[in-house]
């Protein structure tokens, strides 16, 4: 089983494409046995709309992914500027910050998830979270299109993974094939 993660081959795990975690395995069948269970350590900045779905997809469908990817998705960190949000959310408050630049500075992320938008802080965040050596999902549009070729060539420098499907694919279902 090859694990899809991000644009290019990832360190994390292997290679592909995807804005979070799928799998290559069809729907409804396992990941193959005797392969180790794998956590990925994800730090969450921004918990609007889009962030508040991605807390619930990875609460509700972590069996889903332990059993058909092999992959435990831990919801390390989360920022927002509404830390009551999160709490709210179900998300221990000890888990919380109202400071995006802790989870990038927070050694045990691996893939840092941006949703807080726009192009002034997200920049800031998504290029310092590659600088930092970890692999960014974003779904920011504006950010790709202002910043798409510094944020690709930061990628690229830090040898890590930018994951922008979310961005320029809205129709295509990534969740679904889990």
């Amino acid at each position: 089983m090859r694990l899809v993660l991000l644009a290019k081959k990832s360190p994390l795990i292997s290679s592909g494409t995807m804005a979070l975690v799928r799998s290559r395995t069809r729907r409804g069948r396992d990941a193959p046995k005797g392969n180790p269970m794998r956590t990925v350590k994800v730090g969450l900045i921004g918990l609007g709309t889009v962030g508040s779905g991605v807390v619930e997809i990875l609460t509700r469908h972590g069996a889903d992914f332990r059993r058909r990817a092999g992959v435990d998705i831990e919801l390390t960190r989360v920022a927002d500027r509404r830390v009551e949000r999160a709490v709210e959310l179900g998300i221990p408050a000890e888990r919380v910050t109202d400071d995006a630049f802790a989870i990038i500075a927070d050694p045990e992320i691996d893939i840092v998830i941006e949703l807080i938008g726009g192009v002034g802080v997200a920049r800031e965040v998504v290029v310092g979270a590659l600088k930092a050596g970890k692999s960014v999902v974003t779904a920011n549009k504006a950010l790709m299109a202002a910043h798409g070729q510094e944020v690709m060539e930061a990628a690229a420098t830090a040898g890590v993974d930018i994951a922008f499907e979310a961005a320029v694919g809205g129709g295509i279902p990534i969740i679904s094939p889990l």
